[in-house]
């Protein structure tokens, strides 16, 4: 059989699996064998059996990956054990989970201004690298909405929104 030549690797946004896509190539098969090796050098091996013809499109979804982390696959048609060449597939990164607890350090308040301070260690980076921090300031409590994320102090200071994002 043909080897498995180009497959893109997508992963869809906030998602911790890869999205394999491939042409079925010319020649007798049985069957193909996806091997997915992580950094830890762990690998997952999965039976596609297939019954295709040459030039129909292929597609797997491997699930259970770890997220923001990058992956070695290795597409083999099985007849001849023909390997395809080694791709790098990259997951994608989602929110951290929330903060289990935190604590405020030193906060100054004046009439016009609040200074504080906090531990970045309180964040979890497990599904994917923190590269920023954004303080909440509210007269209220409207929960934990992502669309307060949006408002603006300008917005805040026309009381169109009762809180804002500093930056």
């Amino acid at each position: 059989p043909g080897t498995v030549l180009a497959y893109p690797c997508i992963s869809p946004v906030k998602s911790n699996k890869i999205s394999l896509k491939w042409t079925c190539p010319y020649g007798l098969k049985d069957h193909f064998v996806i091997n997915v090796t992580d950094p830890r050098s762990i690998v997952m091996s999965i039976n596609k059996n297939v019954t295709c013809s040459a030039g129909t499109q292929q597609t797997e979804d491997i699930t259970g990956l770890l997220f923001s982390t990058t992956y070695s696959v290795i597409i083999s048609t099985v007849s001849c054990s023909t390997n395809s060449a080694s791709l790098t597939c990259n997951t994608s990164i989602t929110d951290p989970p929330p903060p289990q607890s935190y604590q405020l350090f030193s906060p100054s308040i004046t009439s016009s201004s609040f200074t504080f301070s906090f531990d970045p260690n309180i964040f979890n980076s497990t599904n994917g690298p923190i590269i920023a921090y954004a303080i909440i300031v509210a007269t209220t409590d409207d929960g934990n909405s992502e669309a307060v994320l949006a408002h603006t102090y300008d917005e805040f200071m026309n009381k169109a929104y009762s809180s804002y994002v500093a930056k």
